[in-house]
This record gives C-alpha cells, sequence and structure tokens, in this order.
C-alpha cells in the first residue's frame, strides 16, 4: 500500500508445512515499479518441518519480515513470497494460506475474508464451517496474533452475510439454526487458538431487500425473515448482534441509486470506488450501527 514513508511494517506469512521434502521460499518486499529491494528473509525458509499442518509466525519467527517504507515520496510497496523475480524462486512443496502486510507498532483494524460461499443457503455455509477446523484455526490464529505483534489486544469481529438462497424460510429456523452452528464452531476454534470469549463478536446480517421483479419470493419473505432473526440476536448471547441494512437501503433506494449488480438483484453493484457501490454502502451501514449502539 502507500503511506508516508519512514513507517516500519511487517510482512507475514502463514503456510502449511509438510512431513517430508525439500520445499522453501523467502519472504520479500519491494518497490511494487521497480522492484528495488526493501527487505529479504536471510535465509530459505523450510516448509519442512516433520509434521503436515501450518505454521505462522508465533512458530516460524522468520515468517515476519520487518521492513521500513521509503521516506521519501509516497511509494507503492508489493510484498511476496515468490521472489519477485530476484532469483529467490519457490521449491515445492509449497503452500500459502494467508499473507499481510501490517504496521508493526499501531492498533488500527483490517477486513479479512474466511470464505465466499456462492448459492449456499445458510445450511449450507454452516456445514462448510464445521468441515473446515484446521482451515479456521489458522486464520483465527493469525488474526489474532497479528493484531497482539501490533500492540492489540486480539480482537476479532467475525460478520455473516446470508439469506437469500433460502428465500422460502419464511419464519428465519433455517437461518437462526445455522447461525447457532456458525457461533459454536467459531467460539470452540477461537478458544482452540487462545482466544478469551470477550474478545470475540459476530454481527449476522441479513441478504438486501430485492424487488419483486427482481425476486418475488425474497421481496416477500425476507422481512418476516429480519424479524425473527432480530428477535433471536436479543437473546442469543455471545457478544452477537444483527444489524439489518434493509433499514438503511429499501429495495426502491437500490434500484433507484443503481446499487443492484446488472440483471441480478440477488447481488450488488461491486464497481471500485464507484458511488453506487452497493457493497460499501452495506459495510458503511453495519460500522454505523455499532458505532450508534456502542
Amino acid at each position: 500500500g502507500s503511506g508516508t514513508g519512514g513507517t516500519a511494517l511487517a510482512y507475514r506469512a502463514v503456510i502449511g508445512t509438510f512431513n517430508g521434502g525439500s520445499g522453501q521460499f523467502k519472504l520479500r518486499a519491494a518497490n511494487q515499479s521497480t522492484l528495488a529491494n526493501l527487505a529479504t528473509s536471510a535465509s530459505y525458509i523450510s516448509t519442512n518441518t516433520g509434521s503436515n499442518g501450518y505454521a505462522n509466525a508465533s512458530q516460524i519467527s522468520a515468517l515476519q519480515l520487518n521492513f521500513t517504507s521509503p521516506s521519501t515520496t509516497p511509494t507503492t510497496l508489493i510484498c511476496s513470497w515468490d521472489g519477485l523475480n530476484s532469483g529467490n524462486s519457490v521449491t515445492g512443496p509449497f503452500a500459502c494460506l494467508y499473507h499481510s502486510v501490517m504496521v508493526q507498532s499501531g492498533k488500527g483494524f483490517s477486513s479479512n475474508t474466511l470464505m465466499y460461499q456462492s448459492g449456499r443457503t445458510p445450511t449450507q455455509i454452516a456445514d462448510q464451517l464445521e468441515y473446515s477446523d484446521k482451515l479456521i484455526d489458522s486464520f483465527l490464529k493469525e488474526l489474532r496474533e497479528r493484531q497482539i505483534a501490533a500492540g492489540g489486544t486480539g480482537r476479532v469481529l467475525v460478520t455473516v452475510n446470508m439469506g437469500i438462497n433460502d428465500s422460502t424460510d419464511v419464519n428465519g429456523v433455517n437461518y437462526i439454526a445455522a447461525a447457532n452452528r456458525i457461533i459454536s464452531r467459531i467460539t470452540a476454534r477461537w478458544s482452540t487458538v487462545g482466544g478469551g470469549a470477550g474478545q470475540l463478536a459476530f454481527v449476522f446480517t441479513v441478504t438486501h431487500p430485492t424487488t419483486s421483479s427482481g425476486n418475488a419470493n425474497w421481496n416477500t419473505n425476507r422481512p418476516g425473515i429480519v424479524s425473527a432473526v432480530n428477535a433471536w440476536a436479543n437473546t442469543a448471547g455471545s457478544n452477537t448482534c444483527t444489524v439489518d441494512f434493509g433499514s438503511a437501503y429499501s429495495s426502491y433506494r437500490l434500484n433507484i441509486e443503481t446499487m443492484y449488480q446488472t440483471g441480478n438483484q440477488a447481488h450488488l453493484n461491486a464497481t471500485t470506488s464507484a458511488q453506487n457501490n452497493g457493497y460499501d454502502a452495506v459495510v458503511g451501514t453495519i460500522v454505523s450501527s455499532l458505532l450508534a449502539s456502542a
């Protein structure tokens, strides 16, 4: 990213580990346009740890590469594990699960996507999550430890948006059952990686409204689902709340402000930096609602 320069940064990676093989790689940070080097791992990092699994910087310290951004004109930087044409190539077996850049000593926030399940009902999303313990562990562990390394306390806010692919779930029974399963599974995995209950919270949103011509079932049944989900959240515990995007953006408003994806109201306009980016509106509504209730 671009910054004011002279900032202490860190490039972190979470990798797959293997019981055998000669896998190795180096981390590198560079100027994006010239590839002028800012930092490179002092030596190759082996992926052969004697066991199959994953590792982050708390297990292999070399998985955090510290560097300082140029102190001159703000510069776009690039970080990678593939050598960036420097000759430090990757040897397999190798797997990078996540990588990120952070400010070394500064509290802030980041947005990270665990999974995107296109066309899935809430029940199917919960099913997928329950099959993914190690994936969840590696994700939550890195989120928590990266934040602590930067001076924070290791808090995670899980946001879940779902609903439209089960548009006949008239009273929200399926949504609520799936939400309870999601909370249960993530809470259990959070404990496994050392997180405390007070540092984990959940926000659930019901898919945005549509017009009757865009999705007749969803247009009819969404209000009942939202009402049931809101009532559930009031007693759900586990630091859980809901935000109803539809209270700020009706189907009429989404339509007239061209916030739907062209020809498909199940999705919103995702054009980067556009004023009618519907997902920007969703995020803005969630953040505003949380701040208003703080």
